[in-house]
């Protein structure tokens, strides 16, 4: 597949803008359609707690939610949710538009990064199209979660990574640098994969002068996050750069009650009390909160080391959680649930005709891979979520708009040597027979 030549630094080409003006409205309507009927039933546990930290900051109280705790969620989200209730409108609304402003960024922020990865138009107006019409980028969109703000600042982040690579630009560096703070301090995750990325920048063959542009760009995020951390030292005496969440969220994917997510067995507060009276002489409610995240991440590891059976079982649970199990608001809308895997199963199968048929004209594809191989790695350590892969998603709607390019050309089938028919039809089997299976077990009520 031979790729068009475009001007990337003007990724919304003329001849077609429309094209994509038309599906970022059409993404725009779809998502403002599902605010009410998603919430027919009122807001989800999550939705409410942002709303409650949200409210302690209109009102002076300080970040804090309902657990009491003041550094486990990160804090940029709340704080837009604190900042719209300023705005003399009716601020649940407000909020909704936001988000859904925010999610519909995600389609043209995709053509854009489609652009940067196949050098190709038609293929990003595809990858586009994807991104408007995806099941769970609809559905979160619509929800006051955090995914909408993380996954719009972490697709930029990967577009002015290419742009970085192909026009090093200090400017560019400090761009991306203040964009990583802020996705940071959506989601903590985020920092250290920027830390990784910057790694893979310095070795980028087409990036020059990379110490002083990865010093830049990480002087701008520490400048980004500087105020929180300094926050968090005043408020805790230690150094917390972001969140307390790190240990915690390893304890919840690792300990005799966990399921891999954060659903857990009766029983494990009373263990976790436990354990903690055992190595500090006081209850969990006594200790403070970074020495309690440090003592989570402890207990947990020694859990894993004395039942590497049990781990090896967790970890295969939470691969399944975080690249199969259907991302929606609710385990009990069984539509949506099915629509969201039969959209999940037709992209896994694209993906894999875009990884075998056009992996060669994919340009720069570390800036990919990375991403696909730091949050699988973490949220698989740790504990898993569906909706933890929403990052993702986008990248998998740019590789697979790739692979039904393909389709849609035809005449690729003779052409194709054996080897690569061969791994096409084993990729393609193996994604159908998970689905299968997955989808027997959600007929069966099992799933």
């Amino acid at each position: 597949m031979k790729p068009e030549t475009v001007d990337t630094d003007h990724p919304i080409h003329p001849g077609t803008r429309n094209i994509v003006w038309g599906l970022i409205v059409a993404g725009l309507i779809l998502r403002l359609v599902a605010v009410p009927v998603l919430h027919r039933n009122g807001y989800t546990s999550d939705e409410g707690e942002y709303l409650y930290i949200a409210g302690r900051i209109a009102e002076g109280r300080g970040f804090m939610d309902s657990n009491g705790t003041e550094s486990v969620r990160a804090p940029l989200y709340p704080s837009l949710l604190a900042a719209l209730r300023m705005i003399p409108v009716q601020q649940a609304n407000l909020a909704h538009i936001v988000n859904v402003l925010l999610g519909t960024c995600t389609i043209a922020l995709v053509y854009a990064l489609s652009v940067c990865v196949w050098s190709d138009r038609k293929i990003a107006v595809l990858a586009a199209g994807f991104a408007a019409f995806h099941p769970a980028l609809v559905v979160y969109s619509a929800m006051l979660l955090t995914e909408p703000l993380y996954v719009t600042l972490f697709i930029l982040s990967l577009v002015l990574t290419y742009g970085l690579i192909e026009v090093p630009r200090i400017r560019t560096a400090l761009f991306l640098g203040a964009v990583a703070g802020l996705a940071s301090l959506t989601k903590a995750v985020f920092l250290p994969f920027f830390l990784v990325m910057m790694g893979g920048h310095s070795v980028s063959r087409r990036l020059s002068r990379p110490g002083l542009l990865a010093a830049a760009a990480l002087s701008a995020c520490a400048l980004v996050i500087c105020p929180w951390t300094v926050r968090n030292y005043q408020l805790h005496g230690s150094l917390v750069p972001i969140s307390t969440f790190a240990g915690p969220s390893f304890l919840l994917g690792n300990n005799p009650f966990s399921h891999g997510t954060t659903r857990l067995d009766p029983g494990f507060d009373a263990w976790l009390d436990g354990q903690i009276l055992d190595r500090t002489g006081i209850g969990m409610n006594q200790t403070p909160e970074p020495e309690w995240a440090r003592l989570s991440f402890a207990i947990g590891w020694e859990y894993v080391s004395e039942n590497p059976a049990r781990w090896a079982e967790l970890l295969l649970r939470k691969t399944f959680v975080y690249l199969v199990y259907p991302a929606t608001y609710s385990d009990s809308d069984t539509p949506a649930r099915a629509i969201a895997m039969a959209g999940d199963a037709a992209l896994w199968v694209l993906v894999c005709f875009g990884v075998v048929l056009g992996g060669a004209g994919i340009r720069r594809g570390w800036v990919l891979v990375l991403p696909f191989a730091f949050f699988a790695i973490a949220h698989v350590s740790m504990h898993a979520e569906a909706r933890y892969r929403l990052p993702l998603v986008p990248l998998l709607c740019i590789i697979g708009a790739g692979g039904a390019a393909i389709l849609i050309r035809g005449k690729w089938w003779r052409s194709l040597r054996s080897g690569r028919k061969i791994s096409l039809l084993v990729l393609v089997s193996l994604v159908i027979a998970l689905y299968g299976l997955t989808g027997v077990l959600f007929l069966v009520g099992q799933l």
